[in-house]
């Protein structure tokens, strides 16, 4: 009984330094995970991602309903999808579906594509699809596009074309392709546009003709 009383305290500490070192293994392994992978075959519902710019700051705001993908298609696929920018470039677009074919790619969003921009977002754009940069700094629409300002009308004028691109930020948009133009009661036709929309200045570049005046 003496000896064991002996080796007691000496079997004590032993005891004591084991699980420490078993405490100190186990929170070390909680503490630093491996981290999680989303190579494919995945399902979110009610999905928000945040996309950065170049800059590394957000960008885009990216909802949707649901968020899917696959290991055979790295496309990830997004329905219904509403993107919002803010800061001076604001704009905010929803449309039925969109998808991202890779990591850090354009988004391409299409299906009653309505898209609104400029101060205090008064500017409507609606197409049948657009391709938008992770930085939100331009979209390219196309499919029966048709720019306009609904209230205060900004004298009736609207674009019309099946390919755009729109700068909210500088509030432009331009085009190489067929495009039509109404100003109040007039509308003309023309093979390429530039345009300052805030400030009505418009260029039509050539093959410029009149279809429609009082």
């Amino acid at each position: 009984m003496s000896r064991m009383r002996r080796y007691a305290p000496g079997l004590l500490l032993t005891g004591l330094a084991l699980a420490s070192l078993l405490l100190t293994y186990r929170s070390n392994s909680i503490s630093a995970p491996e981290q999680a992978s989303l190579a494919g075959n995945y399902f979110f519902r009610d999905a928000r991602m945040t996309l950065a710019g170049e800059d590394g700051h957000a960008a885009l705001v990216v909802t949707s309903g649901s968020a899917t993908r696959s290991l055979q298609d790295a496309t990830l696929k997004l329905e219904p999808v509403s993107i919002r920018r803010s800061d001076p470039q604001a704009w905010s677009l929803i449309a039925e579906s969109a998808e991202m074919p890779a990591e850090n790619s354009e988004i391409v969003a299409q299906g009653n594509l309505r898209m609104t921009f400029g101060p205090s977002e008064e500017w409507t754009a609606t197409a049948r699809s657009a391709t938008i940069p992770n930085d939100g700094s331009s979209i390219t629409l196309t499919g029966k596009v048709h720019v306009h300002k609904p209230r205060g009308g900004a004298g009736g004028s609207a674009i019309f074309g099946e390919h755009i691109i729109l700068e909210p930020g500088s509030m432009t948009a331009r085009t190489d392709r067929p495009v039509r133009l109404r100003i109040g009661d007039f509308e003309f036709e023309a093979n390429g546009l530039n345009a300052q929309i805030g400030e009505q200045l418009i260029t039509l570049e050539s093959d410029v003709r009149s279809i429609g005046n009082p």
